[in-house]
């Protein structure tokens, strides 16, 4: 009797042996299977709770000195002492500066600005930038009380991305590079390039601004291939481009020689002699 226990109790501890490790054989890789859908389950709503992109490191170019135009008739001194560096009052409105100018017309010449930004990758999988639009979220003609105008104006090189303020197109534009003052190609940027961002991967943008008759606020929209957009702003707030006006009631301009504002005739003098 012993004997037969004991034979048949080795057989069937050894056919346990044998059935733990093959279905731990086959359930290691079923594991491994259900594990990684938890993984993945858990990026998925990672990405969904948050924008497939963010945007740092927006700045613009500070080192230039923009042209002041002033809702009313002030004199030259206090325009000159508004061009002093953490002066700027209130009322005042930076313009751009000029893109073009054609003497002779009596038309305001094209201005642009410029401005910096980087945008991030935050989802597990590639995001592609399906475009960038311009949107104007406040526009107005011009200030035409006073005007103080400096030179040079336009001699920053030209940026590869590009938005007309005056046209019904919001799309980005491509520019031709380092051309100064900026000059268009014609093509749409994101008709010519592919953009994609892997997570926490980065890219630059370097944005040219373009009106010849606003004094506008926008933002820029951001849109992806997962049909979400993203806004690019100046701190929570718009960013901000006047042109210039027809006329002016106090047009003046900075003499270089003298360090001094003197009264010009707009545009021609202003624009061509100063």
């Amino acid at each position: 009797m012993w004997k037969w226990i004991r034979e048949h109790g080795i057989v069937a501890t050894t056919i346990g042996v044998v059935l733990a490790g093959a279905l731990t054989f086959t359930l290691a890789p079923l594991q491994e299977v259900f594990a990684q859908r938890a993984v993945d389950r858990d990026q998925e709503r990672s990405d969904a709770a948050r924008a497939p992109i963010s945007v740092e490191g927006v700045r613009r170019d500070e080192e230039v000195l923009r042209s002041l135009s002033f809702p009313g008739i002030v004199p030259p001194e206090y325009v000159h002492k508004s061009a002093q560096p953490g002066f700027l009052p209130p009322e005042v409105v930076e313009t751009g500066m000029v893109q073009d100018f054609e003497e002779g017309t009596g038309d305001p010449p094209r201005v642009f600005d410029q401005f910096f930004f980087t945008l991030v990758g935050q989802h597990s999988e590639t995001v592609k930038i399906r475009d960038i639009d311009v949107r104007v979220t406040y526009r107005q003609e011009p200030l035409s009380g006073s005007l103080g105008y400096w030179t040079p104006q336009g001699a920053m090189a030209q940026e590869p991305l590009g938005f007309d303020l005056d046209s019904a197109n919001t799309r980005a534009r491509q520019m031709v590079p380092d051309s100064s003052p900026p000059e268009e190609t014609g093509r749409m940027y994101f008709d010519e390039r592919q953009v994609t961002l892997e997570k926490n991967e980065k890219i630059e943008f370097k944005a040219a601004i373009m009106t010849r008759s606003c004094r506008c606020e926008f933002v820029l929209d951001v849109s992806t291939d997962d049909g979400r957009t993203v806004e690019v702003n100046n701190d929570g707030k718009p960013f901000k481009i006047s042109g210039f006006a027809h006329v002016y009631d106090a047009p003046y301009a900075h003499d270089i020689s003298v360090d001094r504002v003197v009264p010009c005739r707009w545009p021609d003098e202003c624009l061509t002699r100063y």
